[in-house]
């Protein structure tokens, strides 16, 4: 796994910055809490069988002749930062109709060809070192920015800024390209061209059944609360959703959204038929 210069770059600006950080002692010990927070079992577990998925699908690949060892570096980043990243947006933001179809045309924009054509053709060392820090201030800057319009003026400054950066790499990306071309048409860079993409949309399946899992966890938790129920109606209820539902987030989430009250107050097998027809009438 050789590193590009700007990835080189990148890792050198990290070290530095989380060198300083660390000493500071509140720093250190919100890394510390931050740490605890991410040893949580649920975590550990959700990672775990992120990680089974991922090199299952890579298997797969693997065995049809598209997965080469040379798109390892390109995986591992994808893992840590791409798939993870997608993963806890979808279970914190509880954004969760049309998952697939969201992932799949999220990676399928115009913004993939061109990120992964600046990502392949980076400048040298010394240049990268200067842009990296630039763009990621001014990225930080316009997001900043957008939090409030008193300061419209300065999101504006900065999105003309950074469409100049970014029409200024597409322009040296061309040129690298039309000079290259004879590379860039092989079929290891169509692998590499390819491989991102095609890792997120497989893994729309796995963030699909996770969403399932955590609102099915959710809901059986809002069955037991209330009066002391009976072990026998508890173990109806939860056979009733499972049999509603299904695999449906759509009915999992109409059904967890039901007043509060309503699995408050189930206290018998007819309280449990009663509020999933009130669900079917409506």
């Amino acid at each position: 796994m050789i590193l590009n210069n700007r990835e080189i770059s990148v890792l050198i600006w990290v070290s530095m910055l989380g060198a300083w950080l660390l000493t500071k002692p509140s720093i250190r010990f919100s890394v510390h809490e931050l740490l605890r927070a991410f040893l949580h079992w649920k975590i550990l577990v959700c990672l775990g069988a992120m990680l089974i998925y991922t090199s299952a699908v890579v298997a797969i690949l693997y065995m049809i002749g598209f997965w080469r060892i040379v798109l390892l570096k390109d995986t591992l980043v994808w893992f840590c930062f791409s798939g993870f990243v997608t993963l806890v947006h979808y279970v914190t933001t509880n954004e969760s109709s049309r998952v697939v179809r969201k992932i799949i045309l999220d990676n399928i924009k115009l913004v993939i060809i061109l990120e992964f054509l600046i990502g392949v053709y980076v400048m040298s060392l010394p240049a990268e070192l200067v842009f990296v820090p630039i763009a990621t201030f001014l990225v930080m800057l316009n997001e900043v920015a957008k939090t409030d319009r008193e300061y419209r003026y300065v999101q504006l400054c900065t999105e003309i800024m950074l469409a100049v950066i970014g029409f200024c790499i597409l322009g040296y990306v061309i040129v690298s390209v039309v000079q290259d071309y004879q590379s860039f048409g092989s079929l290891d860079t169509a692998r590499a061209f390819v491989c991102l993409p095609l890792l997120s949309i497989l893994f729309a399946p796995f963030i699909y059944m996770v969403l399932v899992f955590a609102a099915y966890e959710s809901l059986l938790v809002q069955l037991s609360v209330g009066p002391e129920k009976e072990v026998g109606t508890i173990r109806y209820a939860k056979r009733r959703v499972i049999l509603y539902c299904k695999f449906s987030l759509r009915r999992l989430h109409r059904l967890r959204d039901r007043p509060p009250y309503e699995f408050f107050q189930i206290e018998s097998r007819e309280d449990v038929d009663r509020v999933l027809t009130a669900l079917h009438a409506e």
